[in-house]
């Protein structure tokens, strides 16, 4: 079975506050947020639940920002509101009481997605602990565009690119998924091609704003990915397997790198007992003979 590396987690989404997505449809987009959080924050107390009942006592948190953009990003909440943990009663009461963000009468219009994937990057690397772990969710129902109608909002417009190598495994290691809204009225373009340069990313995408509600399962099927991060084990010392009805080691058969992925339940091997071993993040770990 897969083997989940639990950690605290971080919550960053961010909603594409334009006239179509906080428009008429502004309370459906509103009762999204409402749930996608709060099934999050159930995902973490049911694996909680299921640790009590294995009679381990462990607590895990899971802290959230709430960003909303057009031409402009404005952060409703950073990860530091809520204290120490997600307030799923104080948020929903927040979420719910948010006025539509987008002025009807203002002639300026833009999607500035660059920009708050670069407020949640930024949030991150500020307030993010060494003990959490980031998801960042993006909703929008259209291709990112600046005021000036170029190109300077697409995530990917440079290259190298300084966002996606924040994104990145080898910086801040942020999982990524977009909610994309408009198939059905062919909104969505080449979207895909604006992230092709972040690593780990998702697509989920969305016939009409309307249907949107009909897809928390995915969101939260993403949240559960990032929440586990499925790990395989290996090890970068020598193992070596036993001789047939010995206790001497095949010593011309090391195995580097043994991965534990499931398709092997037992292995028996030699090696040093109590033998420590330092990894590359410098912890170091006693292996201990089974």
């Amino acid at each position: 079975s897969d083997v989940c590396a639990w950690a605290n987690m971080t919550f960053i989404v961010l909603v594409d506050a334009s006239e179509s997505i906080a428009g008429t449809h502004w309370e459906i987009s509103k009762e999204w947020i409402v749930k996608i959080f709060d099934d999050a924050d159930l995902t973490i107390k049911r694996q909680e639940a299921e640790w009590r009942e294995q009679g381990y006592d462990i607590t895990l948190c899971m802290r959230t920002a709430l960003l909303l953009f057009s031409s402009s990003v404005s952060t409703v909440w950073d990860l530091q509101a809520y204290g120490e943990c997600y307030n799923v009663t104080s948020g929903k009461k927040v979420i719910l009481n948010l006025e539509r963000p987008h002025n009807p009468y203002d002639t300026i219009s833009g999607t500035h997605t660059k920009d708050a994937l670069q407020v949640a990057l930024d949030l991150t690397r500020a307030q993010r602990r060494d003990d959490e772990r980031t998801m960042v969710l993006l909703l929008t129902d259209g291709l990112p565009q600046a005021i000036q109608g170029d190109e300077s909002q697409n995530p990917c417009f440079l290259s190298p690119n300084p966002l996606a190598y924040g994104y990145s495994p080898n910086d801040q290691n942020i999982d990524l998924a977009i909610v994309g809204v408009g198939e059905n009225q062919g909104n969505l373009g080449s979207l895909p091609s604006s992230f092709a340069c972040f690593t780990s990313k998702t697509y989920i995408t969305v016939g009409d704003i309307i249907d949107v509600p009909e897809y928390t399962t995915e969101v939260n099927n993403e949240f559960f990915a990032a929440f586990c991060r499925v790990k395989t084990y290996g090890c970068d010392i020598p193992l070596y397997p036993h001789q047939s009805q010995s206790t001497q080691a095949l010593y011309n058969t090391s195995l580097v790198n043994f991965t534990m992925d499931g398709t092997v339940t037992s292995f028996l091997v030699t090696f040093e007992t109590f033998a420590q071993y330092a990894s590359d993040d410098d912890t170091s770990v006693f292996i201990w003979p089974h």
